[in-house]
């Protein structure tokens, strides 16, 4: 008789239903984020930590390049601004609205 191996259960991996991964790689892909000038003070973290993602003008006030876009692969970067934009100025677009 063949042993087989026992499985720990905690240790497998769960992942999401194929359809929720999906609406996530969806939703994620459209990603746009707005500076409001408003609140943007000009501290340009969100444009030394993704140049990418960001303009700045002659007075160092910041604005979302590519009409706010977030290039596939670069949403963990737009995230990290949000995070530390002192102002909280930048914030994510609902395009499900």
């Amino acid at each position: 008789m063949l042993a087989c191996a026992q499985i720990d259960q905690k240790s497998v991996e769960r992942q999401p239903p194929a359809n929720q991964l999906l609406r996530q790689q969806t939703v994620r892909n459209r990603m746009r984020i707005r500076v409001n000038p408003n609140l943007c003070q000009g501290h340009n973290r969100c444009f030394s930590l993704a140049p990418d993602l960001f303009e700045v003008d002659d007075f160092g006030m910041a604005t979302a390049a590519n009409g706010g876009k977030v290039p596939a692969g670069m949403e963990d970067q737009a995230q990290l601004c949000i995070d530390n934009c002192p102002e909280f100025a930048i914030t994510v677009v609902d395009e499900t609205a």
